[in-house]
């Protein structure tokens, strides 16, 4: 589970107000509040259990730091206005209802839009979103599969044909870019899996992403049975 930062947007085009958004979200209260027992709080795009995962979270509710982060971006006045598209099945708008209060601690007037999935991911796809508050998935047992949606835009245009989730946000840097095509032609595995770590821990700092929870999956089964396993692509946010 993830809020993204729509960066075509005037308000959200400064990556100090993303870090003030990451810092001014308590992660811990809504997972014991809300989310406990269905999710944990992750705070990195490659899901606990796949190589090279994070699985740490560095980042908290600090108020202070949020507004100074905020103050740093915004000169002249750091109070704004503000829309957060999320899905209307549960536990998304709960979640989103917390944020929204979250966010006034530092100025931010959140407004909500609850949608069907579909509505919120198109609106994503035509760049229409400011924040938005999603899901995803990776598609196969691979670092690559995440970096690239997360970390991938070469043509940050109108037209691109490529629209990863990078580009849905408007956000496009070279460096990364180069990183993620780097990591996926690295032969060595212990280098592969370093490359990876970096790019994970870079972008936590210069991305509109803030990851927040990773889904927690239940499995019922018989006790005659043994040996049961669930695969770790069921248990990305």
């Amino acid at each position: 589970m993830l809020m993204s930062c729509n960066t075509t947007h005037e308000t959200l085009q400064k990556p100090q107000v993303w870090q003030a958004l990451k810092w001014a979200i308590d992660y811990d209260s809504i997972q014991k509040n809300i989310l406990s027992l269905t999710y944990n709080v992750h705070q990195s795009f490659l899901p606990s259990g796949f190589p090279a995962a994070l699985d740490d979270a560095p980042f908290h509710r600090d108020v202070a730091k949020a507004k100074a982060l905020l103050a740093k971006a915004r000169a002249t006045r750091t109070a704004f206005d503000i829309t957060l598209e999320h899905y209307s099945m549960q536990p998304y708008p709960d979640i989103a209802q917390a944020i929204q209060t979250q966010l006034s601690t530092i100025g931010i007037k959140v407004s909500l839009i609850a949608s069907e999935n579909r509505q919120v991911l198109t609106k994503m796809h035509a760049r229409q979103h400011q924040l938005a508050i999603t899901s995803w998935g990776a598609d196969y047992f691979d670092p690559n599969s995440n970096t690239e949606a997360f970390y991938v835009n070469t043509d940050n245009s109108a037209g691109a044909r490529n629209h990863t989730l990078a580009w849905r946000c408007g956000w496009s840097d070279e460096e990364f870019n180069q990183l993620t095509a780097q990591a996926l032609h690295e032969s060595d595995p212990t280098q592969r899996l370093a490359l990876y770590q970096k790019i994970q821990q870079l972008h936590r700092k210069k991305s509109p992403f803030i990851f927040m929870m990773q889904q927690i999956q239940t499995t019922a089964y018989a006790k005659n049975l043994t040996d049961v396993h669930m695969t770790v692509l069921e248990q990305w946010p």
